[in-house]
């Protein structure tokens, strides 16, 4: 079916269309995308400001200027990459990195990983394990404050109340095999409440994958179920 009158879901798009057109470039998805780039841009740039990497005035301008000459076509190629990745802001982020590479700033495009340090994380609800303890090291390093649980369980349970209360991203940290094993239940209830929850496992070594490596398990596969997506990150670049 083609966008009609007849064929809209809503009467914004449909008999009000002539009407509420101009204001597409607010509200439409392509807006959402174009916005959620210029945060990133803008955010890229007061990072540079503030001394964390060197950026010069050329590369400023090119980034504004992606952002003031978005087309529709990239929206759909964003679109595209989050058909792939399942994550709307990593495909902004894939696009920003791309724009990058072009402009001759590849070396930087790792600072883009630096814009999740603006999601506002507050706390991580965790039961500690050998797979993990290097994230408690960082942790604390940060002063990110850790709620230690007693069942793995129960750390999913408690982001995804965060997730409802606050409209923030719950985030829990669990071991990888048996922790994860026992965090995976929990995943459901989040999923079918749609809570904003991020389960993070440990994981036998990749490379010993297949060799009976210590509590080794196809954790991916078992989460996937109950998540809208779930991956197993095969580098510390990834």
């Amino acid at each position: 079916m083609q966008l009609s009158s007849l064929t809209a879901i809503s009467p914004v798009d449909g008999r009000y269309n002539k009407n509420t057109l101009q204001l597409a470039q607010y509200f439409s998805e392509y807006a959402l995308i174009k916005y959620r780039l210029k945060v990133e841009v803008e955010y890229f740039i007061t990072l540079s400001e503030k001394k964390f990497f060197k950026a010069d005035a050329k590369l400023k301008t090119a980034l504004r200027l992606v952002v003031e000459n978005f087309s529709e076509e990239d929206a759909l190629q964003i679109k595209k990459t989050e058909s792939i990745t399942n994550h709307d802001v990593k495909a902004v982020e894939y696009f920003l990195k791309e724009k990058l590479n072009l402009l001759g700033a590849g070396d930087l495009q790792e600072w883009i990983h630096k814009l999740t340090e603006g999601t506002g994380t507050r706390y991580v609800f965790t039961l500690s394990g050998n797979h993990v303890m290097p994230i408690f090291d960082a942790a604390l390093d940060a002063k990110l404050p850790l709620v230690h649980v007693r069942h793995e369980a129960a750390a999913v349970h408690m982001a995804d109340a965060w997730g409802r209360i606050t409209g923030e991203v719950g985030v829990a940290l669990v071991t990888g095999g048996p922790g994860h094993a026992n965090a995976v239940s929990a995943l459901y209830t989040a999923l079918a409440a749609e809570s904003p929850v991020v389960l993070l496992s440990g994981h036998a070594p990749t490379d010993e994958l297949g060799k009976g490596a210590f509590q080794e398990m196809a954790q991916a596969e078992m989460a996937a179920p109950a998540c809208k997506a779930s991956w197993t990150v095969r580098s510390a670049g990834t």
